[in-house]
């Protein structure tokens, strides 16, 4: 694709924002009570929150419109947030119209900007739009509705009003709430048309507007969105590299094999290691792959290009199970803060504001071109260099549970000045760099740059 993405505000470049998922933010989940949080995310570095469905969700107990993830979560709630029941109604589980309007007021006071996730491909059963605007909904030619394969109704964008609808919802909680972006839920599913559309007309209430697309749409970014999601992308570098063990070059062979040749240029991505979706499927990684492992992650998503993205309670190193069909009510998972206590979480939160003020002092890794190095230990270690104008910030990390040696390319080690080291000796021979990295080691520093980004 030739055609470069559009172009986004500078402080995107800079941001790192946090999925904050209502339900196990806080025992109560509620807005009130993750308000009362947010100066610790501030604290920690965090200056965009990105907010899971706050909307009434539809509360249908019968399970012919439960999707089967919901059936065997063993929950028994009746209450999915992906499923709704009214767009514009503030879900009386998370509060109020008011404590949403503060919960907004207290982020922009601490300069943390908020998005909110909208479900529009699909709507709950027992969705008020059903009997008031029953166009709004996909039809068969018999008149039955239309469902998806987690048995919710499809909306229907070849309704202008239905589209008029769903725009007037976008532009009302700008004006009344002042949020100052969207995370589009299933974004492939709605007419790259409506998002278009929905965008010009968005930027005229909030020209700053942030558009984060859940979708591997390639066009995404030509005129709607800022940002694709990038699970691709932290399901290799979790999954099958540090869970499974599979060769570190996946990620490489991912980026430039998919990223760099079949997006726009200048296309952007959250770097992400974990998220709502995950956190329901499978195991925390905190003892699936350990600590360690999981700060070596860390490194990676600060380190490479793309917004860095963390999910609740990472910060504090919780390893607690979430599911997104938990509540107060139903099961009571949480995350665990007493771990905010523990010294594994008072050093995660250290190491998290470490990497943030890094990334933020350090111009190369929030705007330079990604440099892939060549080394000898492709299958095990994860090499690239981010250059900008004439500074070069190496970056290096082991994802294996032991000890190995790497001779990395490219790299003039006699100019080499250490930033961030864990785990790591190093020696030099010509313009290769010998290092010895113990179990998840990492290594980012300062390096004379010698060759052009490519």
């Amino acid at each position: 694709m030739d055609t470069p993405a559009r172009t986004s505000p500078d402080f995107l470049a800079q941001s790192v924002i946090y999925q904050m998922f209502l339900r196990p933010f806080t025992p109560e989940g509620t807005l009130e009570r993750a308000t009362r949080l947010l100066p610790h995310l501030a604290d920690t570095g965090v200056d965009f929150v990105y907010l899971c469905p706050i909307v009434e969700a539809d509360d249908s107990p019968s399970l012919r419109y439960w999707s089967e993830r919901q059936k065997i979560s063993g929950f028994n709630n009746p209450r999915n947030p992906y499923r709704v029941k009214d767009y514009y109604k503030i879900d009386p589980e998370y509060g109020t119209d008011a404590d949403f309007r503060a919960f907004v007021e207290q982020a922009h006071a601490l300069d943390i900007r908020v998005m909110l996730d909208l479900v529009y491909g699909h709507c709950g059963p027992k969705c008020n739009l059903i009997e008031e605007h029953p166009d709004f909904i996909q039809r068969r030619p018999n008149g039955s509705i239309r469902y998806t394969s987690y048995h919710f109704p499809y909306i229907n964008f070849e309704s202008r009003a239905a589209r008029e609808y769903f725009m007037g919802n976008m532009e009302y909680f700008v004006r009344e709430f002042g949020v100052d972006g969207y995370r589009t839920d299933m974004e492939r599913v709605v007419p790259i048309d409506f998002w278009e559309e929905a965008r010009d007309r968005l930027e005229r209430i909030r020209p700053d507007i942030v558009m984060l697309a859940e979708s591997d749409r390639r066009e995404c970014q030509l005129k709607a969105y800022n940002l694709n999601y990038g699970v691709k992308w932290g399901w290799i570098l979790r999954h099958e590299i540090f869970e499974l063990g599979e060769s570190a070059a996946k990620l490489r062979d991912y980026v430039c094999g998919t990223e760099l040749s079949s997006y726009p240029p200048g296309a952007r991505f959250i770097r992400m290691m974990n998220n709502h979706d995950w956190a329901n499927d499978h195991e925390n990684p905190e003892n699936s792959i350990g600590g360690e492992a999981v700060e070596a992650i860390l490194a990676v998503i600060f380190a490479v290009d793309g917004v860095p993205f963390l999910y609740n309670g990472v910060e504090i190193a919780d390893d607690h199970r979430h599911s997104i069909y938990s509540n107060r009510d139903f099961g009571g998972l949480a995350i665990n803060w007493a771990n905010a206590l523990t010294r594994k979480g008072i050093n995660r939160l250290q190491f998290v504001k470490q990497l943030v003020a890094l990334r933020r002092s350090t111009p190369p890794l929030i705007y330079g071109n990604t440099v892939w190095l060549d080394h000898d230990q492709p299958d095990n270690i994860i090499a690239f260099a981010r250059e900008y104008r004439d500074k070069r910030i190496v970056f290096a990390v082991n994802t294996r549970n032991r000890a190995i040696k790497v001779n990395i390319k490219e790299v003039t080690p006699k100019r080499f000045t250490t930033i961030l080291e864990r785990g790591v000796s190093c020696a030099t021979s010509g313009k290769t760099m010998q290092l010895s990295l113990e179990p998840y080691g990492l290594l980012i520093g300062n390096c004379f740059r010698t060759t052009k980004g490519r």
